[in-house]
This record gives structure tokens, sequence and C-alpha cells, in this order.
């Protein structure tokens, strides 16, 4: 049974070759993770995985490694990325020293730079970049839209191999009845136009993950998480901005070399999953559902709610068909399900369910029937 939450007119199915790379963002390898990987390995997916975060502690610079296990540096189709804040180019020869550093202790021979430079910086960013150049290193760099507008760029990218257009991003509001979104079309057709007359490789970075937005009693701002949201909490308001079918599916389907910002993982509650990712690489537009579905063992039956193809905080009601009218048992509701109260030894027929991670069955229900005919 499937209830939908919406309806998308679904394209016709193209193929994109060759099939988008993902980056790998998390800083401790869980099994989940480690599945993941391998998962996308098999494929031949390209991975960009995060090696190194250079963070300031007190006078001094120091880099924050993730436990990426050794045997990950083995594959062909890794990168490398170190990750730096943009203060830290304000200082560019002591930058250069600390990843000149970090950079031959790799074993890869692929590594990209992820640091938000100040668009008045790019000329400083260029020349370090051209210090980095090493003979059989294949560097490349993250740029935002706003790059790609300035005259700079062009020594920019002659310096790297290939780099990377992130055309999402989310300006914070002040209020929450303010404006905002992921990505504004309008903003990525330029940011592409841009790149396209640049005439150097890059690939576009689209995103798989929601950025959550909290803001206290009065509807006053309070934070932006792109990663590592805790999930709503007393006394704040949350609002998420996810990925925007309509928006991606053009920009996959014009021929660029995609690369998702963020591989799913089970664990992950705020990522998109990879059967969703997989309709869009297929040139279709995923339509969000919640279906119920259900496991038994004689008379106890344990129901299960998916959220598909959708990243949301928004709980969904949803009907049980029973086959038997009225449907007789008991019935014990799981992970914050309500429902209205029934008279005793009577089946709910529909349940309020909480929202949950993207394509993740989660029991909702438990129930003991009647009678072992009954079914939903």
């Amino acid at each position: 049974m499937r209830f939908l939450t919406s309806i998308i007119i679904t394209c016709a199915t193209s193929i994109l070759f060759p099939a988008p790379g993902f980056y790998v963002w998390q800083r401790v390898w869980t099994d989940d993770v480690v599945s993941a990987v391998r998962e996308a390995e098999a494929e031949g997916r390209h991975l960009c995985i995060l090696a190194g975060e250079l963070e300031r502690e007190g006078a001094a610079w120091t880099w924050k490694r993730p436990n990426v296990p050794e045997h990950i540096w083995t594959n062909t189709q890794t990168t490398a990325v170190l990750r730096a804040p943009a203060s830290a180019i304000n200082d560019p020869d002591a930058l250069c020293d600390l990843l000149l550093r970090e950079i031959t202790s790799f074993k890869t021979p692929r590594v990209q730079l992820d640091i938000d430079v100040p668009e008045r910086r790019l000329a400083d960013y260029a020349k370090l970049l051209s210090k980095l150049r090493q003979p059989n290193l294949e560097l490349s760099a993250t740029l935002l839209p706003a790059h790609l507008s300035r005259a700079e760029i062009a020594e920019v990218v002659k310096q790297l191999d290939y780099y990377v257009l992130q055309v999402h991003g989310i300006e914070a509001p002040r209020h929450r009845d303010d404006p905002y979104a992921l990505m504004r079309p309008d903003t990525t057709r330029r940011a592409l136009e841009r790149a396209v007359a640049l005439r150097h490789p890059f690939k576009v970075a689209l995103p798989t993950y929601a950025y959550a937005l909290t803001f206290d009693e009065s509807g006053k701002f309070k934070r932006l998480y792109a990663e590592g949201f805790p999930g709503p909490t007393d006394g704040v308001k949350h609002r998420i901005t996810a990925p925007d079918f309509i928006q991606l599916l053009p920009v996959l389907q014009a021929g660029h070399d995609i690369i998702w910002f963020r591989l799913p993982v089970p664990s992950d509650r705020w990522t998109l999953d990879m059967s969703t990712l997989r309709l869009l690489e297929h040139g279709e537009l995923p339509v969000p559902s919640v279906e119920i579905t259900t496991s038994r063992e004689d008379s106890k039956l344990t129901i299960y709610a998916t959220f598909h193809h959708q990243i949301t905080l928004s709980d969904a009601t949803i009907p049980l068909n029973w086959t038997n009218t009225p449907p007789r048992g008991e019935f014990f509701p799981l992970n914050g399900t309500i429902f209205k109260p029934v008279p005793h030894g009577t089946l709910p027929t529909n349940i309020t369910v909480r929202a949950a991670a993207c394509g993740r069955p989660t029991p909702v229900a438990f129930a003991i029937l009647d009678d072992v005919r009954t079914r939903l």
C-alpha cells in the first residue's frame, strides 16, 4: 500500500554517463560509511573523500583527520579533499607550507582543495595553487558561482586539472518568514554559462542533502546546519530546505560531469537515498511517497513506514486498510506514532507517523491480531 504525499510528472528516461561521483564528508567511518563507499566503488564512481580539515588552535594551525581506512587511498577513483577556512588564505605562505606537507603525506596522486576563498583573494589563491603544482599530482579545487564572475578566475583555473562548481548554497535569512532557497535557477544558469565559457574542465556539484535552519521562538534566525543537524529540539523552531528535483534534473541532463555533494549513508537522516539519486541519473523525477509494509509471525504484526524520495520534517497521516471490518486486536504505537482513540480491542484505521530518513523502513507500530487472516 502506498500513500502519495505529492505528485510529480515523470520525464522520459535517459541514462546518464558517466555515473556521477560522490563526496564523502564523514569524519567518523562507521560500518555504514564503509559499506556505502564500497557500493559506490563497485559502480566505478569517482569519490572525493575528506582527508583533513585545517583548524586554528590558539596561535597554531593543525590538521584534523578523519579515520579513513588506509586501503581507501589505493582506489584509482579516489581524491583526497583538504578543507581550510577562508581566514587561512590571509597568510598564503603559511597555508602553502601546511598544504605541501599534507599533500606529500598522501598515498593518492589526486588532491582537491575545498576553501571558500573570498573573491578579493582570488589572485593570491592562484599564486598559492601554482606553488602546489607537482609532477604526477592531479590538483583540483571547489569554486562558487561568485568566483566565476571575477577576471582573476582565469588564472585560478589555469593552475588546476579541473575544478568543481558548487551551484547550491544558502544565505541565512534574518527571520523564518524571509525567503531562502538551496538552489536558485538564475544563479545556476549563469554559473554554468560562465563555466562553459572558461573552456576548462569542470564538474558540477549537486546537493543530496537538506540544509537545516533553526529559529528562536520569535522567529529570529539562530543557526544553519549543512552537517551534524541534531534534529528537532524543544524550544527551537526548525525548517529545512531540501534538493528540488525539478531544478536538479535539467543540470543532470545537460551533459555536465556531475558529482553529488554527499554520499548517502543509511544512518544519515538528512540525505536522499541511492534509489532517489539513481532515478534522477536516469532522467526521471522521483515521486515522494510514504509506503506501509509489514512483517508478521502468526498473529503478531509489525508495521513499517518508508518515506520515499524526500527529506522532510513533516509527519504523515496514513490510512490502514485492513481486510477485516472492523479489524480486531491490540495495537501498540512505536517511534512517536499517534492515532485517534478507538474502542478497546479495535485496530485504528489511520495513523500519523513521524518523519524519518529517506528510503529507510522505520517500525511505526506493533499489533496482535485476533484473526490471523487479517491483512493490511
